[in-house]
């Protein structure tokens, strides 16, 4: 299978002087023209407790992509509406940012996202460790599931969360816990341009 990935002469249109986090979102939009976005977001969307990440070792997306979409989704979706939004919009990447935040976030912003997470991390783990059945009935199962899981959320960590996403300082303090995630995850970006921009990809 083919990766979908960007033109070779795809140049990312960063501006400097915009908070980082409005820069990662550039990057999104540069790299993820509309089909290839709608191609993750379909590959996200068809199993949703398995998460992205294992779209990686099926040569449908490389890792970077993986690492920029779920950030960029992530980061907006709290910005836009808080962590409860995140949860109830994109439950097929909340086992992927949880993996985002273990490798590229601050101990205390992994720890308090899991401990918010928790309730909804169980059903998927639950369902990604079930047989494969009929996938309509399988995703009717998994979605009742994660309607009553979203009631059980922590409100004090997801405060917490928000509280971070929303900070005055956000984009001067640079141990915010967006702000330090979205700066290592730009630098990656910016000095790994052969994750998302090729004519295409063969199979490895």
């Amino acid at each position: 299978m083919t990766i979908l990935i960007a033109a070779l002469n795809t140049s990312l249109r960063l501006k400097t002087d915009e908070p980082v986090t409005s820069q990662i979102h550039d990057c999104f939009e540069d790299y993820f023209p509309a089909p290839i976005e709608q191609h993750v977001r379909e590959l996200n969307q068809a199993y949703p407790f398995t998460g992205l990440k294992a779209q990686i070792m099926a040569d449908n997306l490389t890792e970077g992509q993986w690492l920029l979409y779920t950030t960029a989704c992530f980061s907006g979706q709290v910005l836009n509406g808080g962590i409860e939004q995140f949860f109830s919009n994109c439950p097929g990447l909340i086992r992927d940012a949880e993996s985002v935040l273990a490798d590229w976030a601050s101990v205390e912003f992994l720890t308090a996202y899991k401990t918010a997470a928790a309730p909804l991390l169980e059903v998927i783990k639950r369902h990604a460790e079930l047989p494969p059945v009929d996938q309509e009935h399988e995703l009717a199962d998994f979605w009742t599931a994660i309607e009553a899981a979203e009631k059980l959320i922590d409100d004090v960590t997801a405060a917490e969360i928000n509280t971070s996403a929303y900070s005055g300082d956000r984009n001067e303090n640079p141990q915010n816990w967006f702000t330090k995630l979205e700066t290592k995850v730009l630098k990656f970006v910016e000095d790994n341009p052969e994750q998302f921009m090729r004519s295409n990809i063969e199979n490895r």
